[in-house]
């Protein structure tokens, strides 16, 4: 995801960035998270994402649905963060 971050124009893109959120959030990656601080996994594997808690199998479409509605915003972090890295984005969504 690193190499190839692409701005969202379709649900698939916004699939596929929700996964690759939920794999640096697994993984401990510091990479493009703009809901770092809002999405925390809980030791018996449930997720609070901004204060709503989900099950694991919950959590993909959810955040996917959220990317989607807020795409306007997380392309302009993305872009963002293709000029000056991931250090800057911190957009709050």
């Amino acid at each position: 995801m690193t190499t190839e971050l692409r701005e969202i124009q379709s649900m698939e893109d916004a699939k596929r960035l929700s996964a690759a959120i939920l794999s640096f959030l697994n993984t401990g990656d510091i990479s493009f998270n703009p809901y770092r601080g809002s999405l925390f996994v809980h030791p018996d594997g449930t997720i609070t994402f901004m204060g709503k808690v989900l099950r694991p199998e919950q959590i993909s479409d959810h955040l996917a649905r959220h990317v989607w509605e807020n795409r306007k915003k997380l392309n302009k972090e993305i872009r963002k963060w293709k000029l000056v890295g991931p250090h800057i984005v911190n957009c709050g969504c």
